[in-house]
This record gives structure tokens, sequence and C-alpha cells, in this order.
């Protein structure tokens, strides 16, 4: 182990990939942390979706708060879940498969509380989504392809509500498809930079 931890440092930064056993000690020293991380984030996700459906059943007309509310009701079980799941210590696929299915079934809800108001609503939601799964890109220290998927969800949900938006032309929903795509690609590329000097750090303290 020593060996290949002298070789990594060698070689360039960027090139840095953690062999089946060190992959295993670092996810082990990191787990605590990240756990930490992404309990937060569920917890203030799911605090703020109740504040917001409250503030909208006061400021906003009664039917249009009111087809807000199925929707939305979504979120927050999909985020005490992952939080729950998240508590101590679980096999890598438990792991995935909960924080994944959290993020999907928490955007989705997003998306559809603009898609059930319509309206203004529609396409501010859509946005708010992206918003969403871009603050989960920036600070989970998960696995890329984790990261990854999270993208994939956001621009999906994206593209494809947009597509039956009866507001917004097709041309707009590729031109804002493309846009947001590139803001999110570049998020997910400083995510990828984040692991890998997460994961050169241990390496050099594995070496000290």
């Amino acid at each position: 182990m020593s060996a290949e931890v002298e070789r990594l440092l060698s070689g360039r930064t960027r090139d840095i990939r953690l062999t089946a056993e060190l992959r295993r000690r670092f996810d082990e020293r990191a787990w605590r942390q990240t756990a930490k991380v992404i309990r937060s984030w569920m917890t203030w996700v799911a605090f703020v979706d109740v504040l917001t459906l409250a503030l909208n059943a006061i400021l906003l007309p009664h039917p249009i708060a009111l087809a807000m509310v199925a929707p939305a009701c979504l979120l927050p079980p999909a985020a005490i879940a992952t939080t729950l799941l998240w508590c101590k210590p679980r096999p890598a696929a438990v792991q995935r498969a909960s924080l994944l299915g959290g993020m999907f079934l928490i955007l989705l809800s997003v998306a559809l509380v603009g898609v059930f108001a319509g309206g203004e609503f529609y396409e501010r939601h859509l946005t708010i989504m992206l918003f969403v799964a871009t603050s989960a890109i920036t600070i989970f220290s998960v696995p890329l392809a984790w990261t990854v998927a999270i993208a994939c969800y956001a621009l999906c949900l994206y593209f494809i509500f947009q597509w039956f938006n009866p507001l917004v032309e097709t041309g707009s929903v590729i031109a804002g498809t493309l846009f947001f795509s590139c803001g999110i690609i570049a998020t997910v590329v400083a995510r990828r930079t984040m692991n890998i000097l997460a994961q050169k750090t241990f390496l050099l303290d594995c070496r000290d």
C-alpha cells in the first residue's frame, strides 16, 4: 500500500485514481463528514419546503396554493427517509440507492409544484429545482457517478416538463436546457476537482 500511495502522489494530481483498498479506507474516513453534510442538507430542504408551503398558503390565491400541496408533500418524507438511512454506515449499494432515490423524489417534488400551479410558477419552480440540484452537487462529497446521476435527473426533469409547458416554444426549451446544462456540467467538473483534492489530502496523510 505504501508503494501505491507513493506512485499516486508522484504523478499528476488530476490522474489520481484510488485502488480498491485505498478507496475503502478513504470512504471509511470520509463517511462521517459526508453523512453529516447530507443529513443537514436534507433537514433544511424539508424545513424550507414546509415553510414555503405555509407562506404560499398565506400569500397566494387559494386555488394555486391548494394545487401546490400534493406535490410539495412528496418532499419531506423523501428527505427524512434519506436522513435516517444516513445516520449510520450502511452498504454502499444502500447508501447509493437512498441518496439517488431521495434526490430524484425531491427534485420531482419541486418541479411538480410548479407544474400543478401552472402559469408563472411553472418555469419558476423548474429553475428552483435546478438550483436545488446544483447545491447538492456542490456540497455532496460522493462518488462522481452519483454526482453525474443527480445532474442528469435535474436536466432531464427540466427538459421533459418544459417540453410540455404550453407557455414556452420548442426553441426556447432547447436553448434553456443547453444553457443550464453548461452551468451544471461546470459544477460537476468543479465537484470532481474537489473530490480529487480530498483524495490527495488523504494520500498525503497516509504517507505521513
